[in-house]
């Protein structure tokens, strides 16, 4: 019996000292599940200033599109001002022409007005010449 007894404490010393090295065992698993939860909430924390950015930035490209579109139609406006400019050169190169044309018409009508003012004083002397002859006959 007395061996009995000894036989069966050592049983329960060895799973007293299993329990206690499972114990150990188990404590480093819960510390480190511990330690791996605060890792987890500092993620979760991390997450969510990331998504706080993510709509931040969101929210900055959205206006960047919209500043965009606006420099968009304001491109588009000044495209179509500049087409306008072009025509109204165009149309100022053709009236200029115009106008440089009329000029030398109006020098041409001026040497034609003079010539016809030479003309018209040869033809009145020829007309008192011719008074003259007519007037010289009579008498």
């Amino acid at each position: 019996m007395v061996l009995r007894a000894q036989e069966e404490r050592e049983q329960l010393e060895q799973l007293l000292a299993r329990f206690r090295e499972e114990r150990v065992h188990i404590d480093a698993l819960l510390t480190k599940a511990m330690k791996r939860t605060d890792d987890l909430a500092h993620l979760a924390a991390s997450l969510d200033e990331l998504t706080g950015k993510k709509d931040d930035a969101s929210a900055a490209v959205a206006v960047l599109g919209a500043r965009l579109d606006a420099f968009d139609h304001r491109l588009a406006a000044v495209e179509r001002s500049e087409q306008h400019v072009e025509a109204v050169k165009g149309a100022l190169g053709v009236l200029r022409r115009g106008v440089e044309e009329l000029q030398r018409r109006q020098a041409d009508v001026e040497r034609l007005s003079d010539k016809l003012e030479v003309d018209r004083r040869a033809l009145e002397n020829f007309e008192e010449h011719v008074r003259r002859v007519i007037e010289g006959t009579e008498h």
